[in-house]
């Protein structure tokens, strides 16, 4: 019997030693060349992916990640940074410091008259959103994680959704000086109406962010991110089915990488306190009734986030006609509340028996495009002097100060 006995504890020894093999392998491998992209294309399942959304968010550990993105997102946005990573030699051409002047003398402007009043209208007039809401829906939003952050900026997941391409990003370090100029330029240039005006028109982006020039809206999205204090940590590419079922790829420069087209993408990042990892993703998909009611498990996706906020800024109006009536009744189901001007959804809608309504600004009636959208049950609650807020900045169409309205809907007794 003492046979069996010293195999037996032989071949416990022999396990713990292949275990430590293994723990050491993995941790070599965590502590990669920090200057490089990943360069795995490995899918993996969304079922795993919604699985971690239901759990504790992931404490930020830098060793994990590669500074490459967030050198990136500096580039991009003229934020000068200290990195030695390997585009850190393009922080000292001529081409990034005119860049980074002329987006500094623009950006000032939005941050004092739109961007600075909205975040400190926030504190105060979005104080009632709980605690346990860390989640941002935003249909119709495109690439603007800007004024999601201005409104929300302590949640740690946002949803924003468009027509607009993904598209890829550019090795920099493979453009000449010619084309890595043209490519600045016109980076600013899709961000013209925003600067002024605090939104994208959906006729301009169908332009700006074609291959050859800004190519799609991860870029924009990289800027956003550097221009409001976060650190970006990882990206993955999003494929959708025709179901919406949801697989992730690990981005890279490779040529594969350019060459496909993707639905959606992940941005992991961090704040500037650093102690959990926070993703953004934006998704290139149809909203119409043609389009979402027919993707249930990418509903089960967004439901997955709850509880959550939903917003909507300049919304054409889309959410007003049957053919988009599917999102609506998504976000009015589903949202514990809503922050939106009269382009998202009627009042209407928001029935006095499950929600609070808080109405800021002036109302009269929408910008002559869209004139045959007038709401008068909104029309009559802003009559109503006394339960009218003021509304210290502007927003959606009516953006200059003292022209526009919004709407603070909470649901009541929640979810």
């Amino acid at each position: 019997m003492k046979k069996p006995k010293r195999h037996f504890f032989s071949s416990i020894i022999f396990l713990i030693f292949l275990f430590s093999l293994s723990f050491i392998g993995c941790e070599q491998k965590a502590k990669a060349d920090d200057n490089l992209p990943p360069t795995n294309s490995a899918a993996k399942n969304d079922s795993t992916e919604n699985t971690d959304k239901k759990r504790q968010p992931e404490s930020y550990d830098p060793s994990k990640y590669s500074a490459v993105y967030d050198d990136m997102a500096k580039f991009f946005a003229g934020v000068p940074t200290d990195s030695t990573g390997s585009f850190a030699g393009l922080f000292n051409t001529n081409t990034w410091k005119a860049h980074a002047q002329r987006f500094s003398a623009s950006w000032a402007g939005l941050e004092n008259k739109r961007l600075a009043p909205i975040r400190k209208w926030a504190e105060t007039e979005l104080a009632d959103i709980s605690p346990d809401t860390k989640t941002l829906f935003y249909p119709f939003g495109g690439p603007d994680f800007l004024f999601a952050a201005t409104f929300f900026p302590n949640f740690e997941n946002y949803v924003l959704i468009g027509l607009e391409p993904v598209g890829q990003l550019p090795d920099l370090n493979t453009l000449s000086p010619g084309v890595l100029s043209s490519y600045l330029t016109s980076m600013q240039g899709s961000l013209r109406t925003l600067v002024t005006g605090g939104f994208f028109k959906t006729r301009d982006m169908a332009s700006d962010f074609l291959p050859g020039r800004v190519n799609g809206t991860v870029p924009v999205l990289l800027i956003f991110l550097a221009k409001t204090n976060h650190k970006v940590l990882d990206i993955e590419y999003i494929k959708m089915d025709g179901k919406g079922k949801l697989s992730y790829e690990k981005a890279d420069f490779g040529a594969a990488k350019q060459k496909t087209r993707y639905d959606g993408v992940m941005i992991k990042f961090t704040d500037k306190n650093a102690k959990i990892v926070k993703k953004l993703y934006f998704f290139s998909t149809n909203l119409a009734n043609d389009g979402f009611p027919k993707k249930p498990e990418f509903q089960e996706f967004i439901r997955s986030l709850k509880p959550f906020a939903s917003m909507a800024k300049a919304a054409s109006y889309l959410m007003h006609q049957p053919a988009f009536s599917g999102i609506r009744d998504f976000v009015v189901s589903e949202a514990n509340y809503m922050v939106e001007e009269d382009s998202g959804i009627p009042i209407r809608y928001f029935k006095d028996s499950d929600w609070e309504k808080r109405f800021y600004g002036v109302y009269s009636a929408p910008i002559p495009l869209f004139a045959n959208h007038v709401q008068k049950d909104l029309q009559a609650a802003y009559r109503n002097k006394a339960e009218v807020r003021p509304l210290p900045f502007g927003l959606g169409y009516y953006w200059e100060p003292g022209r526009s309205n919004l709407l603070f809907a909470i649901r009541k007794n929640g979810k």
